[in-house]
């Protein structure tokens, strides 16, 4: 097995900022069925943090090494992700972004990011450093998965609207702790200022953007489903001007609610 290693070498900007060495495993592939196991890494950033750039860049390491099976959600929020520089012309951090951190509370680090909204054997909180991503992606993509998602996405340019059709099937007979499906629409490649160890970079390009949670962050409830039940949702979103339709994509992902919260699957799918 090749073995990458990437060491990114950071300076504190603050105590809760900070990157540490990652290792990244090689791509292994373990279908369940007709579908595999995804994982979801949901990352909090933010322009005003130095160290961020480093680990959107890790985060696009994963993705190559990963593809379509890790699936990334970059909120803005915080304290971290308030524009004050004088170069950025957009405000990426949004209402989503602060009762995501009312839920699960503010990261103590950024970038922080929560795999699959667990708290993993030895760990205290469901925020994870950077140093660790690439390991707990590896172990929960080896997974069985117990459901499925499937997309179909139809956008309506006129009206500036996107028509979202989201099966869940049941690759087992689920559990009777209510579950949840979320969709976000999230945007790539948005140009603007970011801070970094060099000072503002004014073309810095932000990728896995969430722009809105079309079901709310609470998510619709998913009613118990037996072993080969489908069920089908439907959900329709507007985007604002300055969105690019092309740049946008659907996340949709089915967890748990409160207190755990966890994901059970996730998909992405690109708006054509």
């Amino acid at each position: 097995m090749r073995l990458f290693i990437y060491t990114i070498i950071l300076w504190f900007i603050s105590p809760g900022c900070e990157e540490v060495p990652v290792t990244l495993p090689t791509n292994t592939n373990q279908p369940g069925g007709n579908y595999s196991q995804n994982v979801l890494i949901e990352e909090y950033t933010g322009v005003r943090c130095q160290n961020c750039p480093a680990g959107a860049q890790l985060l696009e390491e994963l993705k190559n090494i990963h593809g379509e099976r890790l699936v990334i959600i970059s909120v803005h929020g915080g304290f971290f992700a308030q524009p004050t520089n004088k170069e950025n012309k957009l405000k990426l951090d949004n209402a989503d972004g602060e009762e995501l951190i009312r839920i699960f509370n503010q990261p103590q680090g950024y970038p922080s990011g929560m795999i699959n909204r667990k708290v993993f054997s030895g760990q205290s909180s469901v925020f994870l450093g950077g140093g660790s991503w690439a390991g707990y992606v590896d172990e929960e993509k080896k997974k069985t998965p117990t459901m499925g998602i499937d997309l179909e996405i139809q956008s309506n340019v006129a009206a500036r609207t996107i028509d979202v059709e989201c099966e869940i099937n049941a690759l087992e007979s689920q559990p009777t702790t209510p579950l949840y499906l979320s969709v976000v629409l999230v945007e790539n490649n948005i140009r603007d200022a970011q801070l970094g160890l060099a000072g503002v970079d004014t073309n810095y390009i932000h990728q896995h953007v969430m722009r809105k949670f079309i079901t709310g962050t609470q998510g619709t409830k998913v009613e118990p489903m037996t072993l080969n039940e489908k069920r089908v949702y439907n959900f329709n979103a507007d985007y604002t001007g300055d969105w690019k339709l092309n740049d946008l994509s659907v996340v949709a992902f089915v967890h748990y609610g409160s207190p755990g919260f966890e994901v059970v699957q996730v998909e992405e799918k690109k708006v054509n």
